[in-house]
């Protein structure tokens, strides 16, 4: 059995990857490849990896448990790893396991990871996709705001990619030859390009269903909108009205979001010894650009005044908090149409 362990990275398509495989199950397991339904119930298996490795400290801080309010991690933990060990005791000869999140696991604990596939006599094949820094912290930024994160503070220090820190430890574990290292681009179709990564055969790729492509980009204008929406009513973890919030405001249509010149700074600043020692692992510079990418815009991204953002955004509000009081009332909401 050869276990196809895709850990993202993180903003580079992963979730239309896995959306693509999960709606194609069925044609799938019909041509001996799994792609399994784990606990959390979705595409994406990041939250049953790292409950079943991560260590339990960790467990407390981590989104997915946050939202769902799990606090019994070492049952959560043995659930995890009864359902991988489930899906590797199938009698097929591939198993896809994706989750981004895998590289949120300490390398210690990815140590026991490895251990529990190999007991399984599998051979595990990482799969990595990076994309270059200064549009990984675009994308990254976009989706930290959704997230009830400071814009402001996004701009003075984005997310960086951290090549190393997340991918040494699988070539360490797995070795570099079993490792598969591609370089994302965005206008690319993605999941052609993943199943050629994995070996999977052309006549399947051309069966799976067709996903729309997930995470799209929003304007500067609603991220801009929604970091005034995360200091207005902050903490989106504690109300559904602030996730619900973040979603109106991300339609906002405007020009498109992109770093000011002091955030690129940063990157390209924080990214430059990362971006090195992948150029000598894969033995080429995998971001041909890099030295040439410079601000789009210069200072930050919002072209309206606040008085008028913020106005908008309790708008917004008042009209989600009133929906929602119809949505708990199926009398009023009758009545009103």
């Amino acid at each position: 059995m050869i276990v196809h362990l895709h850990v993202g990275l993180h903003k580079t398509g992963t979730t239309t990857i896995q959306e693509t495989l999960h709606a194609s199950r069925d044609a799938l397991a019909g041509q001996g490849w799994l792609y399994p339904t784990l606990p959390a119930g979705d595409a994406n298996h990041s939250a049953t990896f790292v409950n079943a490795f991560a260590r339990p400290r960790a467990l407390a801080s981590y989104r997915h448990n946050l939202s769902r309010g799990i606090t019994d991690f070492e049952a959560e933990r043995q659930s995890s790893r009864a359902a991988i060990q489930s899906a590797l005791e199938h009698d097929l000869a591939h198993v896809i396991f994706s989750g981004e999140d895998i590289t949120w696991i300490k390398p210690r604990e990815l140590e026991q990871l490895a251990g529990f596939l190999g007991a399984h006599d599998a051979t595990v094949k990482p799969i990595v996709f990076v994309r270059d820094p200064i549009g990984y912290a675009t994308s990254a930024a976009q989706e930290s705001v959704k997230y009830g994160s400071n814009l402001q503070e996004l701009l003075e220090a984005p997310p960086v990619p951290a090549f190393r820190q997340k991918i040494e430890p699988l070539l360490d574990l797995f070795g570099k030859d079993n490792c598969c290292i591609r370089v994302f681009q965005r206008r690319a179709d993605l999941v052609p390009v993943f199943c050629e990564s994995i070996g999977m055969p052309e006549q399947l790729t051309q069966q799976l269903s067709k996903v729309p492509r997930a995470n799209t980009a929003m304007s500067s204008e609603a991220a801009t909108l929604i970091g005034i929406a995360n200091e207005i009513f902050p903490n989106p973890f504690d109300a559904q009205r602030a996730r619900n919030l973040s979603g109106w405001l991300a339609m906002i249509q405007g020009a498109s979001f992109e770093l000011p010149s002091r955030a690129i700074d940063y990157v390209r600043r924080e990214s430059e010894p990362d971006v090195a020692w992948l150029s000598d692992v894969l033995g080429y510079g995998p971001f041909p650009d890099w030295d040439e990418q410079r601000a789009a815009v210069e200072g930050d991204p919002a072209q309206w005044g606040r008085e008028t953002m913020e106005s908008v955004v309790r708008c917004i509000n008042d009209l989600s908090l009133h929906v929602e009081w119809l949505m708990s009332r199926p009398d009023s909401l009758a009545k009103s149409t």
